[in-house]
């Protein structure tokens, strides 16, 4: 893809998307995301992102105005055994001008900047955000993201996030049978009662297996649950046609009511 330079008309608004070019475009991009983050950012985060991966910075303009922007950085994670080291893709800042929401200019930029990061080597693709946004946590799971964790306290005014990953290779579906590190705390994002029981003395890593087994146990497949459901976004690498479905219980990390309070909290 390299240099992204492309316009789409979205319900009759032409939308002009580009890499990031200049730094006459910075304080633009910080107002922008500032009117919308959970919490402020210092301009020297902002500029880590643009010095570090400029082309994982992507900006969505109409009539010469910005109005919508993604920034994002390469890094390499160090998974725990005997899973390898993945070149992550780390999606830090994303916003859209209120006024132009609705109009799917945000999935375009997150389906762009995916695709930029495949052809820099990422693997896959990793962001948090907040347990209560609606809106966000649907665009993200409509794109194939998995959540994998729910962190208490994240943001500065204690509100909670979960973190979500997106698979960007297929060598890495068939890894992600290690389960979270802690599952006893995804107990209030769905997951099914076999699963939790295998996560629950921390170690976690038959917990997907089990879910799998259910899922066979029902009359779905038995392969790996999230590597099924990420397996439709990377054209189903693992040759069955068409991909599996997961069974609705078994759509691990999403909460059946978006924004409940986890079992055990007070909120």
């Amino acid at each position: 893809m390299g240099k992204v330079d492309v316009t789409i008309d979205h319900g009759g608004t032409s939308v002009r998307y580009t890499t990031y070019a200049h730094e006459g475009q910075l304080s633009t991009i910080m107002e922008l995301l500032e009117r919308d983050l959970s919490e402020p950012y210092s301009i020297f985060t902002y500029r880590a992102f643009l010095e570090e991966n400029p082309e994982l910075t992507l900006v969505a303009e109409a009539e010469g105005k910005i109005i919508g922007v993604v920034m994002c950085k390469m890094e390499m994670h160090k998974a725990r055994a005997p899973l390898p080291m993945t070149r992550r893709c780390y999606l830090g800042m994303i916003a859209v001008e209120k006024e132009h929401r609705r109009l799917k200019i945000g999935a375009k930029l997150v389906e762009m900047v995916i695709e930029v990061a495949k052809e820099q080597g990422a693997d896959e693709m990793v962001l948090e955000t907040e347990f209560c946004n609606k809106a966000a946590l649907g665009l993200y799971r409509s794109l194939g993201f998995i959540a994998q964790k729910h962190l208490r306290c994240y943001y500065l005014n204690n509100g909670d996030a979960v973190r979500l990953k997106l698979p960007l290779t297929p060598s890495l579906l068939y890894d992600w049978h290690q389960a979270p590190s802690n599952m006893s705390g995804l107990a209030g994002l769905g997951l099914p009662p076999s699963a939790l029981a295998a996560g629950d003395d921390g170690s976690g890593g038959d917990a997907f297996a089990s879910a799998a087994a259910a899922a066979a146990a029902s009359g779905g497949n038995a392969l790996n649950p999230l590597a099924m459901m990420a397996a439709r976004r990377l054209g189903d690498p693992m040759g069955s046609s068409p991909p599996p479905k997961v069974p609705p219980s078994l759509e691990l990390g999403w909460p059946k009511t978006f924004g409940a309070p986890l079992p055990g909290t007070n909120r």
